[in-house]
């Protein structure tokens, strides 16, 4: 496996890009992240975590973080377990704190396990995600009728709206 961080965003971008607009709605944090630095490589404050992971020139896993932001990992392999593991001990070797990891469950559980064993610590369960992507934009046909300024006359009824709006089912 060919393990490679990245000092300059440009070139972690570089490397990265194709990959990463494949699936926007899967990776789109980390890529909107990507274009940021690119922009100004300090923005969150400090040297960010940029790396890649590739085996016989097939990219396994990319890796992001600006502390003391989270690590994201996008794992392109889910099976490969070696590339998480080497990750984790790039991150070790390199003193990086990481505080939490934004992945994949399957890949974040495999980090964790790895991160644990490295460091000696024990880490704690967050928070579970989920990811929505529209692929598909139905059309409606909407009442007739115009916009028009509210006047006090509704504002009974815009009232009774913002109240329904915050009742739970």
């Amino acid at each position: 496996m060919e393990y490679i961080e990245y000092q300059d965003p440009k070139a972690f971008l570089s490397a990265t890009q194709f990959v990463l607009e494949e699936n926007e709605a899967l990776h789109g944090l980390m890529f909107g992240i990507s274009l940021r630095l690119v922009e100004n490589p300090f923005h969150y404050g400090t040297q960010p975590y940029l790396a890649t992971i590739a085996s016989r020139r097939k990219l396994e896993l990319i890796a992001l973080m600006t502390p003391p932001y989270k690590l994201q990992i996008a794992s392109l392999n889910n099976k490969s377990t070696q590339a998480i593991d080497l990750l984790a001990s790039e991150l070790h070797k390199g003193d990086w704190h990481v505080p939490t990891v934004i992945a994949v469950e399957e890949i974040a559980k495999h980090f964790e396990s790895e991160w644990n064993r490295l460091t000696g610590r024990q880490s704690e369960y967050g928070m579970r995600q989920r990811i929505y992507e529209l692929r598909v934009v139905e059309h409606h046909d909407y009442p007739s009728g115009s916009f028009r300024q509210a006047t006090m006359d509704d504002l009974n009824c815009a009232a009774m709206w913002e109240n329904s709006f915050h009742v739970t089912w």
